[in-house]
């Protein structure tokens, strides 16, 4: 299952990421965005936010996808 949320929320971000280049962004795209300089699989994806939670137990309690997509743009922001 977590592939397959972590996935989900790294599509919506990377074509928020793709809508960046070279357009004038809005608030929505700058948070949601992220651009990996190379193919990013969901495997790393996965595997970057295990790493992310555990360095950061106090927010576990968050909504999923918030956490995730916190992890995901750590990693991966859009210039």
């Amino acid at each position: 299952m977590c592939i397959t949320y972590v996935s989900g929320v790294m599509d919506i971000m990377q074509t928020a990421g793709l809508v960046d280049k070279g357009q004038r962004r809005d608030a929505t795209q700058q948070f949601l965005g992220i651009c990996p300089q190379s193919f990013a699989s969901y495997g790393a994806g996965v595997q970057l936010f295990k790493n992310w939670a555990e360095k950061h137990p106090e927010n576990w309690s968050m909504a999923r996808a918030a956490g995730v997509a916190i992890a995901l743009k750590e990693v991966w922001p859009c210039a």
